[in-house]
């Protein structure tokens, strides 16, 4: 592994953001003791300067621009656009409350934005085997509709817990360390997001050393906003890795879901800022910012460990262990809701859900592709079949990804030298072409920049496409048996 191609974006986006905080800590000491704004969010005793996510930003935005390595495609530039627009966003909300209405209003605009740019969901994985695929008719609306929820409540999320000094940024921090190893797995392989993760980490750092308690400096909106939104933005692009993502913000999730239900129930605004999260609750209870930082280090850090070291249902089962612990710790704060009624809601919920997984474990596809289980070496594969001339030419041009156990298969009428080339593509892959099952011959960590043919030297009835790095992961060679 070559490391300075993560390095170098680290270090340059963590000296910005240092030389960056330094001028807005010494420009607020010298010209205002006060932001301007009072809030219940935040348990300062006077105000502190709550612009920390200029620097974040600008940062990020710089090392991305310099960094050689990196071609700033459509879906790259509409998150550094969509960047600048949550610094606008957030600057604007820290000088000025925003209305809740109008701000839920900007958030949405500023993703059909990215959307727009390419930044959405092509398939969601069933943790009990296969995946939905969403890439046509309808698919499109329900991969538009996930990915909105899914980055405007991430935004959210994380700028409600930037209540205590040093929550945000070190969650952030240990979130973004997640995606970067994750993006440089096998089955993932994607070294621009591991470029992107690191710039972004190094932001983090550089922020976390001036934002740790005391904090001299807030992330403010445009800080908390932007962390949530990197981090929602990367889990999509990183192979629709959502599900490892959720698992590692556990915490500040559920501590959002929790406190909607209770703004809800009390008949308030959903997005009034109050004192209902988990963070002051731990504070009336005597702990201290230090210790409150380092209980939200340790679960997220734990968290992050068991989401890249499982798969999809043991990682639905982690979660749901996670969400117990974190509703215990409410119910012992708030002692209010007794233990049975949690147990029993979270009993049917996980009922239900495994009811649903289970009726729903063969895969789906909104483009009407039939779905087969290849094989390999006692490694399951889903993959997409196409036989007909019109989808074998389009295959798996235009996506911008696959899930880790996901393919495509291409059925041949008679055997030959089928040649394939890399129009249109997104991602790298591995292609194998199969004869009567068996692996006659492989093509290993394919750009999506390759210009030119691949041309095999034996003939094959069968092609299959999948994630670039499978083949090396797994060790599958030539000769080995493909079963569907």
């Amino acid at each position: 592994m070559d490391y300075s191609l993560y390095l170098m974006p680290m270090f340059s986006s963590l000296l910005i953001s240092v030389s960056l905080l330094i001028l807005l800590i010494s420009f607020g000491q010298k010209y205002s003791n006060d932001d301007g704004r009072t809030s219940n969010r935040h348990i300062h005793k006077k105000g502190i300067l709550r612009f920390g996510g200029i620097a974040l930003i600008l940062s990020f935005l710089f090392a991305i621009l310099l960094d050689k390595n990196l071609v700033i495609g459509a879906p790259l530039l509409g998150v550094l656009f969509g960047s600048l627009l949550i610094l606008v966003l957030g600057v604007i909300d820290d000088f000025k409350q925003i209305v809740w209405k109008k701000q839920l209003f900007f958030q949405f605009l500023i993703v059909i934005f990215v959307y727009i740019m390419g930044v959405h969901l092509e398939y969601v994985t069933n943790p009990f085997g296969g995946v939905l695929m969403l890439d046509a008719d309808w698919g499109y609306v329900f991969g538009f509709l996930i990915s909105t929820v899914w980055i405007i409540f991430l935004m959210n999320a994380m700028n409600w817990i930037d209540g205590i000094d040093g929550v945000v940024g070190g969650v952030g921090l240990i979130g973004i360390i997640a995606i970067f190893f994750l993006s440089l797995r096998p089955e993932v392989n994607q070294p621009p997001i591991g470029i992107i993760a690191a710039a972004f980490a190094g932001s983090l750092v550089a922020f976390l050393f001036f934002n740790f308690y005391p904090a001299k400096i807030l992330a403010g909106s445009s800080g908390s906003m932007f962390i949530g939104f990197i981090l929602a933005v990367l889990a999509i692009f990183a192979g629709a890795k959502i599900a490892t993502t959720l698992l590692v913000l556990a915490v500040p999730i559920i501590d959002a879901l929790w406190v909607i239900g209770e703004r809800f129930k009390a008949g308030v605004s959903i997005f009034s800022g109050d004192r209902r999260h988990l963070h002051f609750r731990l504070l009336e209870l005597g702990w201290s910012q230090r210790s409150i930082c380092l209980f939200y280090y340790t679960i997220t850090a734990l968290v992050a460990f068991i989401a890249l070291n499982t798969q999809a249902l043991e990682k639905m089962i982690a979660l749901f262990l996670v969400t117990i612990v974190v509703l215990v710790f409410f119910v012992i704060i708030r002692r209010k809701m007794e233990i049975k009624k949690i147990v029993l809601l979270i009993s049917a919920l996980v009922i239900f859900v495994f009811a649903i997984g289970y009726v729903s474990k063969r895969v789906y596809s909104f483009a009407g592709n039939r779905i087969v289980a290849a094989n390999i070496k006692n490694n399951i594969f889903y993959a997409e079949v196409v036989s007909s001339s019109q989808k074998m030419q389009k295959g798996l041009g235009g996506r911008v990804g696959i899930c880790e156990n996901c393919g495509m298969l291409f059925e041949f009428q008679k055997s030959s030298q089928h040649a394939f080339w890399m129009k249109d593509m997104k991602f790298p892959l591995d292609i194998l072409w199969i004869l009567k099952n068996e692996i006659v011959y492989i093509e290993k960590n394919i750009k999506p920049d390759l210009v030119g043919i691949l041309m095999p030297n034996s003939d094959a009835d069968k092609v299959l496409e999948l994630n670039a790095g499978t083949v090396d992961g797994l060790g599958i060679e030539i000769g080995d048996t493909v079963t569907f």
